[in-house]
């Protein structure tokens, strides 16, 4: 009988080569994470020595977050003393005598001081930084990823066609995630809508991707998406009463820092419009806890176990009562908006029909109305 293999978090480091495969969502990031801190606390490793390399510029933005993160806490926890606790890695960097736990607390204070000599890098930016560092003659062409270069080249096809001083035909940056989802979604089937001008009696007329008018039902169709696309709301940040935050006119990115985060799922769109607004300002948040209950998010923060970003009407009851205040978040406010996508040539049935009806009617009177939620 072999025997099992030793804990990758918490048993003896390997010094050789070590594999680790998992699938999506098995906690690569956590794992990565958790080795770098304690290669650094127990080994000694500088922040410098450091190099992680990911796939692509999200993840890697959340993977120097989670990293930096990790090292805090530990430092945190080794600075307190080794209070009790359940986190195994955490334990494992507490195990040894008052003088290894006083040298592994300054190793992790070295690291955080000197973090962003880190290499935590997307693989292209890493090759790109050993051929310039290589002396190569492609050093000064920057490797891109796809995102990068549908930006350059929507960029180069404005200049081209409304670089004359005629008018824009839509904002750059809608048009870009249009083409995203698009080469995500290439069965797909645009449409384009030329709204009717207001006060006129003319049907609207919707063009299809050929610019062909489209039949009556799919007209029909096109009305129902568009209405229903245009649902937008705001996020705000909340907090328990007599938060830091009663002060502040507005919450700014760095507010953020040091406040214990607590989040609804990672995968969401919304969290990835916080951690954006986040990261635009160089700012790692300090993630308290993710759930995956809307509900459960505003009564952690009512408990006072940290602060939240959520939409407006969603805490409307609670601020109501007392139990939580808001704040806009940014200097123009964080918004998100919300869509219904359906399958090219796929006919809406009457329960989906009423569902869009719903979100055209019932959702702008939930953003605007003081009814509750």
């Amino acid at each position: 009988m072999t025997a099992a293999p030793a804990p990758i978090l918490t048993g003896p480091l390997d010094t050789g080569l070590t594999v680790l495969e998992a699938s999506a969502g098995t906690g690569k990031t956590f794992a990565l994470a958790a080795l770098a801190t304690r290669w650094v606390a127990e080994r000694g490793v500088k922040a410098s020595e450091l190099c992680i390399v990911s796939f692509t510029e999200a993840a890697t933005a959340e993977l120097r977050g989670r990293v930096r993160t990790r090292l805090a806490e530990a430092a945190a926890h080794l600075a307190a003393g080794c209070p009790p606790s359940t986190d195994e890695v955490l334990v494992a960097i507490a195990d040894g005598s008052a003088q290894v736990r006083s040298e592994r607390l300054a190793n992790l204070e070295r690291a955080l001081a000197d973090f962003d000599a880190a290499t935590i890098s997307t693989i292209h930016g890493f090759c790109a930084r050993v051929v310039s560092a290589g002396g190569g003659g492609g050093g000064e062409l920057p490797i891109t990823d796809d995102n990068t270069d549908v930006r350059e080249l929507v960029h180069d096809t404005y200049l081209a066609r409304f670089g004359g001083g005629q008018g824009w035909a839509a904002e750059a940056h809608r048009v870009i995630q249009a083409v995203e989802l698009r080469l995500k979604m290439p069965d797909a089937v645009m449409w384009t809508l030329d709204r009717t001008p207001a006060g006129s009696d003319e049907p609207a007329n919707y063009l299809g991707a050929v610019g062909k008018l489209l039949p009556a039902s799919q007209v029909e169709r096109a009305a129902a998406v568009d209405d229903t696309a245009a649902l937008v709301d705001e996020l705000v940040a909340i907090a328990p009463p007599g938060h830091r935050w009663d002060g502040l006119a507005r919450v700014r990115a760095k507010d953020f820092v040091d406040e214990p985060l607590v989040v609804y799922e990672r995968n969401s769109h919304t969290f990835r419009i916080i951690e954006r607004f986040l990261l635009e300002d160089g700012v790692f948040a300090r993630f308290a806890m993710e759930i995956n209950d809307l509900e459960a998010v505003k009564r952690m923060v009512e408990a006072g176990l940290g602060v939240a970003v959520m939409a407006t009407w969603m805490v409307r009851d609670e601020v109501r009562r007392g139990s939580l205040t808001t704040r806009p978040v940014g200097a123009r406010g964080l918004h998100r908006a919300w869509g219904l996508l359906q399958r090219a040539n796929e006919s809406l049935t009457a329960s989906q029909k009423g569902f869009a009806s719903i979100c055209r009617t019932r959702f702008p009177e939930l953003v605007t109305s003081d009814t509750p939620a």
